[in-house]
């Protein structure tokens, strides 16, 4: 399942995203399976950056990740580079399915 790989490579940890250059993101995201061409760079880029922004600002946007409503999400989420309705929305969905799952 992509998601145990991306996990295994350290890719679902902000404190990695934030140190990670974005070459070594979009390498490990093909490694690991997620490999949509030019794209996948593109989605590293917005990994690192919203990995240095969670980095930033750890104890309040843990919380909102793991337990804030939408609007909180959104709050959070929107200034960052790259990041738009349609990432909201996987995130949001990511994040019932990772609840589902648990």
């Amino acid at each position: 399942m992509l998601r145990d790989e991306l996990r295994q490579r350290g890719l679902l940890e902000p404190r990695n995203l934030a140190r990670y250059d974005v070459n070594h993101v979009t390498m490990e995201l093909k490694s690991g399976g997620y490999d949509r061409g030019r794209l996948t760079s593109m989605y590293a880029d917005r990994l690192v950056s919203l990995g240095k922004h969670v980095e930033a600002t750890r104890p309040g946007s843990e919380r909102v990740l793991l337990e804030g409503d939408e609007e909180e999400i959104r709050v959070l989420l929107m200034p960052w580079h790259g990041i738009g309705e349609k990432v909201l929305r996987n995130f949001l969905t990511l994040r019932q399915s990772w609840r589902a799952a648990s």
